[in-house]
């Protein structure tokens, strides 16, 4: 991988891994992106603790096969089987305070993902921002923000293909896919 701005320092992902930040991988169409995300599965999967020193298991998030509505909040629950149930509030009858208190749900629902994500440091592996809709893409980065910029004791790695990419997350780098010499193919 290379760093998107310094073309002169490849790096390997085992290497990327072990950095105090986040990770965003660009490329073209079959350069290796879900590819690259399948080898940290596989290293994780093997429990490998050279490659894992910080991150217990790795949660694969694949955006293309998100519900219409489905955040990834709502994904992340699914997956590791978390059942939250909102029971605070009464039963309000004005639509804006339904909205409010569903808002304020939502809000509560989230911190206690961040929560359980901060505690359990997987390595989260988010596959195709490019392959959603330019509409859910904004919906999304929203999400990815909240995460890259609260979660610090887990990994984040997002794939991307490199043209499609205009968003800037914090707390990430960002990197393009070298191509794939004879022996790797």
């Amino acid at each position: 991988l290379l760093p998107k701005d310094n073309i002169a320092d490849k790096l390997i992902i085992d290497d990327l891994i072990k950095r105090d930040f986040h990770i965003v991988i660009l490329g073209d169409v079959g350069a290796g992106k879900t590819t690259t995300l399948q080898y940290v599965c596989k290293r994780a999967i093997e429990f490998d603790d050279k490659f894992f020193t910080e991150n217990s298991f790795p949660l694969l998030v694949r955006l293309i096969i998100f519900e219409r509505n489905e955040t990834i909040f709502d994904n992340i629950q699914r997956v590791l089987g978390i059942k939250v149930r909102y029971v605070g509030g009464a039963l309000l009858n004005n639509i804006e305070s339904r909205n409010r208190q569903h808002l304020e749900e939502r809000m509560l629902i989230q911190s206690m993902i961040f929560n359980y994500i901060e505690e359990l440091k997987p390595i989260i592996l988010i596959d195709g921002f490019d392959e959603i809709t330019i509409e859910r893409q904004k919906q999304i980065y929203s999400e990815l923000n909240e995460l890259f910029l609260n979660i610090r004791n887990a990994k984040i790695i997002l794939t991307c293909r490199s043209s499609a990419y205009d968003i800037n997350l914090p707390n990430s780098g960002v990197y393009e896919i070298c191509s794939l010499n004879e022996i790797q193919i």
